[in-house]
């Protein structure tokens, strides 16, 4: 991997080659120039060499290696649409929801006894009647969320049979978990350890037989080496994940993002098709980059539980007005015309 001559701080840091360094803080205590001063091993909960006993565990569940290197990931072999709807369950409709390809929450699927977590279901059909989907509707499930949902999926796949009841449910794809990567005031070593879990993840989803996405976080060039070597050595790997709805908000990192997502299709030398979480505010900037891409989004889903219309006219404009709905009355219509008005959008 490059190690950019801009780094500082890093000298003398044995996790130098796997970090690739920092950019933007001169410091002589590099990456742990932010907590240094009061640090605190008792309550910290982050993976720095300083608290060795978090530390040693943590290295040990990442198979004692921040790099990663594995068979090629199974990757998905449906073509996906420009849009994908996110559903969050099916209450309130009647009518099983048809469109190509829909989006799932991983925590619906997960239930909690004592301290075991598992997979609420047992087979395709009790996802379909649970969110109200159509037979013929192929489903992803995205693993995109909070931190703390996204341990529960993480912890369910290490230390039990996550991944294999999965598989049972025939899903279209699965997005892999996306660890946090932090910006300030976190050592990276913390965020290094968060990438190794997103392709742990990916391969323990993969060799139970779910097809992957992996979700391509990225703070600095080593990063972005990484996910090109990653790519070089899973050539079949197109569908990429991109999530907008947090760190990546902002319109100029947003932008910034997709750029480096561009550059690197172009240093790959073959066509990436990403799926941009919440990343519909981005469309023309995806569009200059990407021949193919899908916008992957839950607003469709939360206009209808919040009774409001979306529309798109013919001259271009888009609103969304209150619609409300009589007590008991179902809501499929209003989700399909939410759908509708939304995907035409986001074209």
């Amino acid at each position: 991997m490059l190690l950019s001559k801009n780094a500082v701080g890093c000298a003398d840091c044995a996790f130098r080659l796997d970090c690739g360094g920092i950019f933007d803080k001169p410091s002589i205590f590099g990456c742990y120039s932010e907590c240094i001063a009061n640090c605190n091993p008792e309550v910290c909960d982050l993976t720095c060499p300083n608290n060795q006993r978090l530390f040693s565990a943590r290295f040990a569940e990442i198979e004692g290696d921040f790099r990663f290197s594995a068979p090629p990931l199974n990757v998905p072999a449906l073509t996906l649409p420009r849009y994908v709807p996110k559903i969050h369950n099916g209450s309130g409709r009647l009518q099983p929801l048809f469109v190509p390809v829909a989006a799932i929450p991983a925590r619906a699927l997960l239930q909690k006894s004592g301290s075991d977590i598992s997979c609420r279901f047992k087979n395709p059909a009790q996802v379909r009647e649970y969110f109200c989907l159509s037979k013929r509707t192929a489903y992803i499930i995205s693993c995109v969320s909070t931190d703390d949902e996204v341990e529960m999926v993480w912890e369910s796949l290490i230390y039990g049979q996550l991944a294999e009841e999965w598989a049972r449910l025939k899903p279209a794809a699965v997005i892999v978990p996306n660890f946090s990567f932090f910006i300030d005031d976190v050592p990276r070593t913390h965020t290094i350890y968060n990438r190794k879990r997103i392709c742990l993840a990916a391969r323990i989803l993969s060799e139970a037989g779910c097809h992957v996405i992996l979700p391509l976080s990225a703070l600095t060039p080593n990063d972005w080496d990484f996910w090109y070597q990653l790519l070089q050595e899973n050539p079949a790997m197109k569908y990429v994940a991109k999530e907008f709805q947090t760190g990546l908000c902002g319109p100029k990192a947003g932008v910034r993002a997709i750029n480096h997502l561009a550059k690197l299709q172009e240093r790959l030398g073959r066509p990436l098709h990403p799926v941009a979480l919440g990343g519909g505010r981005y469309k023309n900037n995806i569009n200059i980059g990407f021949d193919n891409h899908t916008i992957l989004e839950s607003r469709a889903f939360i206009l209808m539980t919040q009774r409001v219309r979306a529309t798109q006219n013919k001259s271009g404009s888009y609103s969304e007005v209150s619609s409300p709905t009589v007590l008991g009355e179902p809501t499929d219509n209003l989700l399909r015309h939410n759908i509708k008005a939304r995907m035409d959008r986001l074209k």
